[in-house]
């Protein structure tokens, strides 16, 4: 077992207050001693087995704070499944920033009533949210951060926070600490959404398939009982924004507001759950964009 795993391993126990006195690891996570297992939980239930660089200081010694702090970051944003119990081959790509994104202020854990309000208020106004808070990294990348979901595994075998805007998805790839998009809206042919796991049937488990005519994209998030989705979120921007994804095809620009939508900023993570917050979005008229409806169009051909 590589010093990197170890040293998961190990940070795993310190933060989850695990008896360290054998310094024998266990063999792998789906064991009935899985140290991130409680004792009500089903014995078919578990952790994915993440694997992840060890964080340096300057020095080139092992960050002991960073790597806990990460740590502390990977036990909060998952919880015991069995369709993801003991799964190998999953890289977590944890940037160097984490704690400006693991918190509060940036990404709470929303209650599924809370979660509910923020999707009603996309769907029923056509409203995309644009976030003023978060990491500098992701606020300096893009002009405007509709979404982040905090930890997702995407592509099958990797782990990681997931940012949305105006183009895409993106993730840090293929390090660490880059940010690059994963996904693109030009190439989307739809989007399928899952409260649960297929095979288990289990809530925790959410999943979205971004289809493409080339193959599709699966994100998957872990969801605790009683908590909000974030990816359920991602899919109501993607509902509300799907004519002008179809619309702009053909273009060399977003024809932004063809299918209604508006934006609205926040700055806060609070802002999104009142109401008043919502009111008066900026709605682009399309033909600014150079957009022309069909019925308008076919005006101009007769």
């Amino acid at each position: 077992m590589n010093e990197t795993i170890l040293r998961c391993i190990e940070a795993l126990k310190d933060y989850l207050n695990i008896d360290n006195s054998s310094n024998k690891p266990p063999d792998n996570i789906i064991t009935k001693k899985n140290p991130m297992k409680t004792d009500n939980e089903d014995d078919n239930k578990g952790f994915p087995f993440l694997s992840l660089k060890s964080k340096k200081d300057e020095e080139g010694n092992n960050d002991k704070e960073l790597n806990a702090r990460i740590s502390k970051y990977l036990g909060k944003w998952q919880c015991a499944t069995a369709a993801y119990a003991g799964r190998m081959g999953i890289t977590a790509r944890i940037p160097d920033w984490i704690e400006e994104l693991d918190n509060d202020s940036c990404c709470p854990k929303f209650s599924e009533k809370e979660i509910a309000f923020i999707n009603s208020k996309i769907i029923d106004e056509k409203i995309i949210p644009i976030l003023k808070y978060g990491p500098d990294d992701l606020l300096s990348f893009t002009r405007s951060v509709w979404w982040v979901i905090p930890f997702g595994i995407w592509a099958g075998d990797k782990a990681s926070w997931l940012m949305v805007d105006k183009n895409g998805i993106h993730a840090p790839h293929p390090d660490d600490n880059d940010i690059t998009q994963i996904f693109g809206w030009g190439a989307v042919t739809s989007v399928d959404y899952y409260d649960s796991d297929e095979d288990t049937d289990e809530e925790e488990v959410h999943r979205i398939d971004l289809c493409t005519e080339a193959g599709e994209l699966s994100l998957v998030e872990f969801v605790e009982e009683g908590k909000g989705s974030y990816l359920s979120v991602l899919n109501s921007i993607y509902q509300i924004r799907e004519k002008t994804i179809d619309a702009s095809a053909d273009a060399q620009q977003w024809y932004e507001g063809a299918g209604g939508e508006g934006h609205k900023e926040f700055d806060l993570p609070s802002d999104l759950l009142n109401a008043s917050n919502w009111e008066n979005p900026n709605r682009p008229n399309p033909a600014f964009f150079g957009y022309v409806s069909p019925e308008n169009e076919s005006i101009t051909k007769d």
